[in-house]
């Protein structure tokens, strides 16, 4: 306001209105004190940064500039704005032209090799545009400023998770956890008191209230994204214990995006899967009357999924409802398709659900075992039958046996 108080006086004064400026009486320094942003990304931060950006889901392009950003410490507008005649591959070298510069000063920088890379790339992909990230829409036009910010704060608040994680890593822990797991999946070693309680905090004090339900399930879901399995366990923690008690979740929105964390790869081992299951899936196939929507067709549909995982979450969230015959066809149907697959853990999914139906129907689990036993390893098997008498357990393995003798005649 003073600036502009002042210039319009500098006006009228050059076209001949005198007039004491009042502007001239407030001095700079009685609106607002100058801090220097002096902070810096060390090196830690930066190779936190990079790893980030491989697991964020955004244009290739994007991830690029964030990279070109790192790399030549420009700021964001110089580097949006700059044109293809600015950059001389031959002496690797870019010149940003004074009018774009904030001294109003031509500044040369000088690409390293991986910058040069990245410029590279950037020209097979801008086609026929004079700018280095041009509009998805409009090739004669930069890409939007809003575009890298969008982005760059998504980046900041997953490394913010990331080394909060890491922080909290014990690399004992974390060989026992990778072993325990056959090294199907990579652990930091942090154990999960440690992760629930760095989730909540990081929830209360960056997210709760500054973001959207509907963006904190976005959040939640890019945690899954994270290499380490402790990344994975903080989005199910964050959906299972904040989102889903607040109503955040949203079956009909969400079911399909869940389904897609299998597909996509972002699920592929057991630990994290059952968690998974039982901390999110089952809940909502608990409460789907309050949901308002059919969660257990919904999830057992997967059954049929060719990703192994996705079909093993079709039956193990109904652990949770073993107890209620109206989701008896679900597990029924679920039950005869993964029994039949070749893998481990298809069939060790229909064993632990057995088992629990067992408390409260043997009858139903005895249908089952009629009905395919010739399918069930004796790992599955044994543990359907965990909880019925030791004369029928051992009635059903010899059973198995038979049937597996005759099968290899």
């Amino acid at each position: 306001m003073r600036d502009i108080v002042k210039q319009v006086f500098s006006f009228a004064a050059l076209h001949g209105d005198k007039a004491p400026n009042p502007a001239d009486e407030v001095g700079p320094s009685s609106i607002a004190t100058f801090v220097a942003k002096d902070r810096a990304l060390s090196p830690p931060e930066i190779r936190v940064m990079h790893r980030v950006l491989d697991t964020t889901a955004t244009l290739p392009t994007i991830r690029l500039a964030l990279r070109l950003v790192l790399l030549t410490l420009v700021r964001k507008s110089e580097l949006i704005e700059a044109t293809w005649n600015e950059i001389d591959f031959e002496n690797a070298v870019w010149t940003i032209p004074k009018s774009r510069m904030k001294a109003a000063k031509p500044h040369n920088v000088y690409l390293s090799q991986q910058a040069l890379d990245i410029m590279v790339a950037l020209r097979t992909c801008a086609g026929g545009s004079r700018f280095l990230l041009p509009s998805r829409y409009d090739a004669d036009r930069c890409m939007s400023k809003a575009t890298l910010n969008r982005v760059t704060q998504v980046v900041v608040e997953k490394s913010k998770e990331s080394r909060l994680l890491r922080r909290l890593a014990n690399a004992e822990s974390g060989l026992w956890w990778q072993n325990y797991v056959k090294d199907s999946a990579p652990f930091l070693g942090v154990p999960m008191p440690a992760i629930r309680a760095a989730m909540l905090d990081w929830h209360s004090a960056r997210i709760a209230n500054v973001m959207a339900p509907a963006r904190q399930v976005d959040l939640a879901l890019r945690l899954f994204s994270g290499r380490h399995t402790e990344d994975k366990l903080a989005g199910t923690l964050l959906l299972a214990e904040v989102l889903l008690p607040a109503g955040a979740v949203r079956p009909a929105r969400d079911l399909p995006r869940f389904a897609a964390l299998f597909s996509r790869g972002l699920l592929y081992d057991w630990n994290a899967c059952d968690w998974f299951c039982t901390k999110v899936l089952g809940p909502m196939i608990r409460d789907e009357a309050t949901l308002g929507t059919d969660c257990g067709a919904a999830i057992s549909s997967w059954r049929d999924a060719a990703n192994l995982w996705q079909a093993r979450a079709s039956l193990v969230p109904f652990v949770k409802v073993a107890d209620d015959a109206a989701h008896y066809p679900a597990i029924a149907a679920s039950c005869r398709v993964l029994i039949a697959r070749p893998e481990r853990f298809a069939k060790t999914a229909v064993g632990w659900v057995l088992r629990e139906v067992s408390r409260h129907d043997a009858d139903f689990v005895r249908r089952a075992l009629d009905a395919d036993l010739r399918c069930f390893s004796a790992e599955s098997l044994t543990n359907a039958i965990k909880y019925f008498d030791p004369t029928e357990s051992a009635q059903w393995k010899r059973r198995l046996a038979a049937a597996t003798h005759e099968d290899k005649r």
